[in-house]
């Protein structure tokens, strides 16, 4: 062992910079301009998310989410990225105010984008920006609050999210949570886990899947039918085996995804049960 660490020893100069140990100080920046990285910067560091590419596949829409400790507040700003031009960097579609900030940004079309905002209306609902001069105009009006939008040019269709109680629609549900609130009994008796999901308290209110069509009415886009629940029309009640369909192997398997047609199921597969395996597509 000795022997070893004596020879690295010896050969260590010949693989070292002769000025490793006396190092040009204009590579480092200016110390007294420049101060520590702290937690504070890491939690006030913009973040990016909800990317979206234009069906053209010209431009790239995002949101920057930032926090701000001073006024412990957050908010989001709507961002546009040029991929022709895309080292000038983006520009700002939507800038960041605290109470209108959009979240989910997603092409209706090649000139129009939808996302999700509260800013007058009554809850986080529909909106639409245009990405030529950025006018931004209320596309529905749901009194419940609605989010992670998908649009399906085939279908004309706006998919989303929204927690709603059990076999009551988005207006219905947002009703009877507002007449819990005024109740003056405000005790809760919890039968099954879990109860709390880091600072709220599980309701009976679940996250569900909607449907609603939107379409231009008069030159202007809106919605254009009632919002329908999905999982509620999926009757499975879950008591059936899972079929599985990867029994050849003995690895991990990832990534699933159904084919455009639905008719097949593409995922990241390891032959064997190892760590360094490589993963195949199948």
């Amino acid at each position: 062992m000795r022997l070893l660490v004596s020879a690295i020893v010896a050969f260590l100069p010949a693989f070292v910079r002769p000025d490793v140990f006396n190092p040009d100080p204009s590579i480092f920046p200016d110390w007294s301009k420049t101060g520590a990285f702290t937690p504070e910067h890491v939690v006030q560091a913009k973040r990016l998310g909800g990317y979206s590419l234009s069906p053209n596949k010209k431009r790239v829409v995002f949101q920057q989410y930032q926090y701000n400790m001073t006024d412990n507040k957050s908010g989001t700003e709507v961002k546009l990225l040029d991929l022709s031009t895309y080292s000038q960097g983006p520009t700002t579609l939507i800038p960041y105010k605290y109470g209108q900030s959009g979240s989910s940004p997603t092409w209706y079309d090649d000139e129009t984008i939808l996302f999700t905002s509260v800013r007058s209306s009554p809850a986080s609902n529909l909106f639409s920006v245009s990405a030529k001069d950025g006018t931004v105009k209320q596309v529905s009006n749901f009194t419940n609050d609605i989010s992670g939008i998908v649009y399906s040019s085939q279908a004309k269709c706006v998919a989303f999210v929204a927690t709603v109680y059990q076999n009551v629609g988005l207006e219905e549900s947002a009703k009877l949570a507002a007449e819990l609130s005024e109740n003056p009994s405000n005790g809760v008796v919890h039968d099954k886990l879990f109860v709390r999901h880091w600072d709220t308290w599980i309701t009976k209110q679940r996250a569900q899947l909607f449907t609603v069509p939107v379409g231009t009415v008069n030159g202007t886009l809106a919605v254009t039918g009632a919002p329908v629940n999905v999982v509620a029309k999926y009757t499975v009640d879950g008591s059936s085996a899972p079929v599985r369909l990867n029994s050849n192997f003995k690895g991990a398997a990832s990534s699933p995804n159904y084919s455009p047609d639905g008719k097949s199921v593409v995922w990241l597969q390891m032959d064997i049960n190892e760590i360094k395996n490589v993963r195949q597509l199948f």
